[in-house]
């Protein structure tokens, strides 16, 4: 006898590959808890410095020190507070 596991519709879509268009930018405010709207595709700073990230497939935060204006094609589910002295900070989906 068959088995069926019913999908369900998140498991439908397939991620956006990395050339796709981006559907939101929201700011972000570096807090040590998961993003609320899942996993980024890129990070954007206003005012360059350190930026932790917790990566997508990681528990772990890595400091990077980045320049202003530039985008960064990352997929991080958190930005924490700790040890970040980037500003202006927003998330793109």
């Amino acid at each position: 006898m068959a088995v069926f596991k019913k999908t369900t519709e998140y498991e439908l879509k397939a991620p956006p590959a990395w050339d796709d268009p981006y559907v939101s930018c929201e700011p972000i405010t570096p807090a040590d808890a998961v993003l609320a709207q899942g996993p980024t595709r890129a990070v954007w700073a206003d005012v360059a410095g350190n930026i932790a990230l917790v990566f997508e497939g990681d528990d772990t935060a890595v400091v990077l020190t980045i320049a202003a204006r530039t985008l960064y094609k990352f997929r991080v589910k958190r930005i924490n507070s700790t040890s970040t002295t980037a500003t202006g900070i927003f998330a793109f989906r």
